[in-house]
């Protein structure tokens, strides 16, 4: 049978043209998915079969992408191209373009992860906006948790304020354009630093924001790897500390952001690249080389990472210790997986069961042959020795058992890398600092041949925009039915909805302000409250031995009060997970069966249970000290710049 459908209509003949017969073992039933999407249901009867189906689009992605590379070419021949602010115009258009897919059917959910990445979203956006709360107890997945000792939860993030303005939704597909256009100007800014020159600055954040990492991951829904923007911006502050101290603190506030933003992996992979570099940076011999103020600003980069993501590092290792989340590596990288992840264009979701155990999207890191030859242009400098040393260490890292040795077994072994299970996953560091080389690769062509740089920039975002932007298209199906949902009291519920046969999908019952008890939550607590319809289930709160009548009066997620009534002292307990920080406005609170509980007598009427741990209220004071300690320092290296007369616009460049 060969039939393919357009919005579950049959293209008739004529309106496509299949490559090859396709397989008598398959039949074809039509998807009806949405506007404008070529789409088709294929079910395997016999033995193993390959069906590619290829589209042919014209959308407004190559227009806006075309329209930024003309914009390009204008600033270099009008001599403007060195402006930080063109520049920041053209990595806005560009991302604008790129990732057009993403917010063309801007009420559509993507596939996958998404449901994880929005339910996340819409979760703290419903505790900030509906209950007027800062997130300190979310109530609703797997009986409730601890929010900031939640390492992936991202409302501390700087860029969560989109959400809350614009909405989960909306505001997490704006903030994919942002991230790209926050990490493009930063590597920007970073290879300018690096002495890179004017055109070939403008292939470094080309290369990291549109490469495989970033878009094959959103594509699955791993939008924890947004913060990978940050990265350039803490390279950079890092490298200005050997000019000033004071420059390495806002290093180490960049590098909390990325833990606040709820991203746990790209902080990990980040510290390994600070700390190979460093290791490097003080051992590989050169002239007049301060070795002391290396260590010294190590020791600063980490104190102010400390001090900033103190707010939230500080509940993470208290959950930790009460959840610990240990995952064993078990995955080996190889040439040809290496190979195919930079530099194969057939780049599909799909592909890397054929080549390692897990999908393509842990592995797929495109950036195509120009950069890569760039690159390998640009490590002929022993200036940048440290730089390609670590890229080298990274790489080998990735590769996990390439000289006979599990590395990265070892480094499992360190705090807080007990959870990195897939090696491959530190390609996005590699990446970083192959886009940096192919930066410097540039510069030599520059020097010579400015037209012809402009040239190979062009073919490589050209080249990235027809290998990596396709992969967006066919995300984005499904309707997000926000507004279609009725709210309800909170209750606890065990999900039998056939969405929920995957362990993702979290988001409407959370919509319906319906906790679950069934969740995906790397590293929850373990689940001990009852559903509805449960013979254990008594109710959202309850008199143990039934003694006494129980009931919640109100409900926000870290304020919960309860009417009760007993005839002698009874325990009083509530359908949520025991965690440190529970008190009760009656007495103390303790753990009944792992949950919430405290003792009542007849003369309690009320009793308020409400959440604040000890943890948040340190870590709290801690990074508002730090952050107010910053702010004074700011103003007073501003004030001291303006006497020595330094222009704004050289703070970074």
């Amino acid at each position: 049978m060969e039939e393919l459908y357009l919005n579950g209509e049959t293209l008739v003949s004529g309106n496509y043209t299949p490559c090859s017969p396709l397989d008598k073992d398959f039949i074809l039933e039509p998807l009806n998915i949405g506007r404008n999407t070529l789409s088709v249901k294929v079910r395997n009867i016999g033995g193993p079969s390959w069906l590619k189906i290829m589209e042919t689009r014209r959308d407004l992605s190559l227009i806006i992408i075309f329209l930024s590379i003309l914009f390009l070419l204008y600033l270099s021949v009008t001599k403007k191209l060195g402006s930080n602010t063109y520049s920041l115009l053209f990595f806005t258009l560009l991302s604008v373009g790129f990732f057009y897919p993403s917010y063309k059917n801007p009420w559509n959910l993507g596939i996958a992860d998404w449901d994880i990445a929005t339910t996340y979203y819409t979760l703290f956006h419903k505790i900030i906006v509906e209950y007027h709360q800062f997130p300190l107890w979310e109530p609703y997945l797997c009986g409730g948790d601890s929010a900031l000792g939640n390492s992936m939860a991202p409302f501390l993030s700087p860029l969560f304020v989109v959400a809350l303005i614009f909405g989960p939704l909306i505001g997490l597909k704006i903030n994919i354009v942002l991230h790209s256009i926050v990490g493009m100007f930063g590597i920007y800014l970073l290879s300018k630093h690096l002495k890179i020159m004017e055109i070939s600055a403008h292939i470094p954040p080309v290369i990291y924001m549109l490469g495989g990492v970033y878009t094959m991951h959103l594509t699955e829904g791993h939008l924890v790897w947004m913060p990978m923007a940050f990265i350039p911006w803490v390279f950079l502050f890092y490298l200005k500390g050997k000019e000033n101290f004071f420059f390495v603190v806002f290093s180490g506030l960049c590098c909390a952001f990325i833990l606040l933003s709820g991203s746990p992996h790209i902080l990990a992979y980040t510290l390994i690249l600070i700390v190979v570099y460093t290791f490097f940076d003080i051992h590989v011999k050169r002239e007049n080389y301060n070795t002391n103020r290396v260590i010294i600003i190590f020791i600063i980069f980490i104190l102010s990472l400390f001090l900033f993501s103190a707010i939230k590092l500080i509940p993470i290792i208290e959950h930790r210790d009460i959840a610990p989340l240990t995952q064993k590596s078990y995955d080996v990288m190889n040439i040809n997986i290496l190979y195919n992840a930079f530099l194969n264009r057939e780049q599909s979701r799909g592909l890397g069961g054929a080549m390692g155990i897990w999908y393509w999207w842990e592995y797929s890191a495109y950036i195509g042959w120009i950069p890569f030859i760039l690159a390998i242009l640009g490590f002929f400098s022993k200036e940048r020795l440290p730089l390609l040393l670590t890229l080298f260490v990274l790489t080998a890292l990735s590769m996990n058992e390439l000289l006979g040795i599990n590395l990265w077994d070892i480094l499992q072994k360190l705090p807080f890398f007990e959870a990195m299970r897939i090696p491959s996953r530190i390609l996005v560091v590699v990446v970083f600092l192959l886009s940096l080389f192919s930066g410097f690769g540039a510069s030599i062509i520059e020097r010579h041949a400015r037209l012809f740089s402009f040239l190979l920039l062009s073919l490589v975002v050209l080249d990235l925009t027809l290998v990596n932007n396709p992969l967006l298209n066919g995300i984005f199906i499904t309707p997000y039915l926000y507004e279609n949902y009725n709210k309800t009291n909170f209750i606890t519920v065990s999900p039998t909805s056939p969405a929920f046969l995957t362990y993702s999908a979290m988001m409407p019952e959370i919509l319906q302000n319906k906790g679950i008890i069934y969740c995906y939550s790397p590293g929850h607590i373990i689940s001990r409250v009852h559903a509805v319809g449960s013979p254990y289930y008594l109710g959202e709160a309850y008199i143990v031995n039934n003694t006494g009548a129980a009931s919640v009066v109100d409900f926000t997620p870290s304020r919960i009060k309860v009417k009760v009534d007993v005839n002698s002292t009874e325990l009083l307990v509530l359908n949520q997970n025991f965690y440190p920080g529970w008190h009760a406005s009656t007495g103390v609170v303790e753990s009944f069966n792992g949950l919430v509980s405290t003792k009542v007598n007849p003369e309690i009427k009320d009793v308020e249970f409400y959440y604040l741990p000890y943890s948040f209220i340190t870590g709290f004071f801690i990074t508002a000290m730090a952050v107010l300690l910053t702010i004074a320092l700011s103003i007073i290296f501003i004030y001291n710049s303006h006497k020595t007369k330094i222009p704004p616009n050289q703070y970074l460049s």
